[in-house]
């Protein structure tokens, strides 16, 4: 079953943006990898007037170690979706595991407005 919706909107709308960055997206756990960018589930904030205010949470994945090469990376990356037109309201550097890695991380937070029609 596909899934459908304004939340799945936000999502698809979010995947778009950063494929147009020319990066390597994925937004299934499974296929999550150093260097690439996870894109989360949306969370819903407010949901008035048929409007969605959504939050993202974009996870730029570096390679392990956490060494100057994945920081280097993951700023570099990060600058870009912040010089895009992506709302970000929030980066954070972090960790995450994917499959039993531990991967180093950038975390951003991201807002997005969906408009159910």
């Amino acid at each position: 079953m596909a899934a459908t919706g304004i939340l799945q909107d936000a999502l698809t709308a979010t995947v778009n943006a950063l494929n147009a960055l020319n990066l390597k997206v994925v937004d299934d756990p499974r296929n999550a990898r150093p260097y690439s960018v996870m894109v989360e589930l949306p969370t819903l904030d407010a949901f008035t007037s048929n409007v969605g205010d959504i939050t993202i949470t974009i996870r730029v994945l570096g390679i392990p170690p956490a060494n100057k090469t994945a920081a280097e990376y993951l700023l570099t990356t990060v600058d870009k979706i912040m010089n895009s037109p992506i709302a970000v309201t929030e980066a954070r550097p972090s960790t995450a595991d994917y499959g039993g890695q531990t991967l180093p991380t950038y975390d951003i937070t991201s807002r997005i407005a969906v408009r159910r029609n």
